[in-house]
């Protein structure tokens, strides 16, 4: 994503542009399309800034939807920017059953030291609620597992959240 295209995604989260002004000065017909473009290049570049500025366009607009899955879960395994809090609630709006094995994996997995940044396991919990917000009887089936994890804190949470869904 170059410098101008970045400027005029700011100038709309700024309320400086309407999204028709937005849509008229990036040339877009359909913003799942863009915005799944934009999510490739930037992967591509590594450019976290704009990966930022995408996912707070997204998140303003309600916009990732289905087929942005994907991509989204493989951005959580990428460790050159520091979004994942947001990918993962962007997922758990989504609601797609295609993410539970990564948010499970996220959790479970100890060898995404990208992620483990405090000792609050606050990555893990959100990947939690995620994965009990789809609801599907996989991803209660994920969070039994983890309930009898080895992480105390993880273990308890994912208790506790299956106790809130019965």
């Amino acid at each position: 994503m170059n410098e101008k295209e970045k400027h005029i995604i700011t100038e709309f989260l700024d309320i400086k542009i309407s999204f028709e002004e937005l849509k008229h000065k990036l040339l877009f017909n359909s913003l799942g399309d863009f915005l799944q473009e934009k999510l490739i290049e930037i992967m591509q570049i590594k450019d976290a800034k704009a990966l930022a500025l995408i996912l707070r366009l997204a998140k303003r607009l309600k916009a990732f939807n289905n087929s942005h899955t994907k991509i989204l879960c493989d951005l959580l395994y990428l460790d050159w920017h520091q979004d994942y809090e947001s990918i993962i609630k962007s997922l758990q709006e989504i609601n797609d059953p295609i993410s539970i094995s990564t948010l499970y994996d996220l959790v479970i997995n100890e060898n995404f030291h990208h992620l483990k940044y405090d000792d609050t396991y606050s990555v893990e919990r959100n990947c939690i609620h995620a994965i009990a917000k789809i609801g599907t009887e996989e991803a209660i089936n994920k969070l039994h597992l983890i309930s009898h994890s080895n992480n105390q804190v993880l273990s308890l949470k994912a208790a506790e959240v299956l106790k809130n869904l019965v």
